[in-house]
């Protein structure tokens, strides 16, 4: 069985971040790759191509919750929306769960995408 990954592109589009339960010892070595370990519950994780990847739900709650860009924030937000993938009670509903940080910048979010 495969471990799941989740893969999403940063503000630099160089930088790959990546979730895996990798052993403790294990130390990602290419450049522009970060990783991450995480358990991830079942329902964040969906099939997409033989791979094993984060809903768009999940994965736009942990870019809330480690992004500095807003305004990447509002498009992928707003991408996801206009593509039936997240509702906003969805996103508002486990913000909080991601910590401060997320929940703050997913309220920043939907103040810019309600005023464009």
């Amino acid at each position: 069985m495969r471990p799941p990954w989740r893969c999403t592109t940063s503000a630099m589009p160089t930088l790959l971040s990546c979730i895996s339960p990798c052993p403790p010892n294990f130390r990602a070595q290419a450049l522009g790759v970060r990783l991450h370990r995480a358990e991830l519950p079942a329902g964040d994780i969906r099939q997409q191509n033989g791979f094993r990847i984060t809903t768009p739900l999940r994965s736009l709650l942990d870019v809330a919750a480690d992004t500095t860009d807003v305004e990447q924030l509002v498009t992928a937000i707003g991408d996801a929306l206009r593509a039936g993938l997240v509702t906003r009670r969805q996103l508002l509903e486990r913000a909080d769960s991601f910590g401060p940080r997320a929940a703050l910048a997913i309220e920043r979010a939907f103040r810019q995408i309600e005023e464009s």
